[in-house]
């Protein structure tokens, strides 16, 4: 039951963690993006600071995940 919960986290933070690299990548590729913010550097710090957490995030599930192995 935990492998389940952990692998669900684990995929959970994956897609978070490339939702926000798509969306930070949109910013550097995309004039349009940045004139629709009125603060870009706010949302890209935002964005960053998604990124970072889901890797930390990641980081700890993957320990436990090697737990069970």
């Amino acid at each position: 039951m935990k492998e389940k919960y952990l692998n669900a986290l684990h995929k959970r933070y994956i897609a978070e963690e490339a939702t926000a690299r798509a969306n930070l990548e949109t910013y550097f590729n995309s004039t349009v993006a940045v004139a629709e913010h009125p603060e870009p550097l706010e949302s890209m710090d935002e964005l960053v600071g998604k990124i970072a957490e889901a890797e930390d995030k990641l980081r700890i599930i993957r320990e436990e995940i090697d737990e069970l192995t």
